[in-house]
């Protein structure tokens, strides 16, 4: 039985007005896309950013509000478009 994919860990970096964040997946089945979904606040209402391709493991928002607060997570998607589990929730603040 295949293991299903999983987000291993993610991380952010808040740099002025931008967002760099980065993580780890499971190679086991192969991912075809991720989804990178933003809360502005973290109030829990997330909206969809960005998808990308199989393999990138790195993504940059730009233009966010200096002082402000944002939650981030990914979900991969794979051949068969199952969707894994959100992975853990990075809550970064823009100096």
């Amino acid at each position: 039985m295949k293991r299903w994919l999983i987000v291993l860990s993610l991380y952010g970096v808040a740099q002025a007005h931008t967002v760099i964040l980065t993580w780890h997946l499971s190679t086991d089945p192969t991912p075809k896309s991720q989804s990178i979904y933003r809360s502005e606040g973290c109030t829990g209402v997330y909206v969809r950013r960005a998808v990308l391709p199989n393999y990138v493991v790195e993504w940059t928002d730009k233009t966010l509000k200096n002082g402000a607060t944002y939650c981030y997570y990914v979900t991969v998607t794979d051949e068969n478009r199952r969707m894994s589990e959100p992975s853990n929730v990075v809550e970064v603040t823009i100096p």
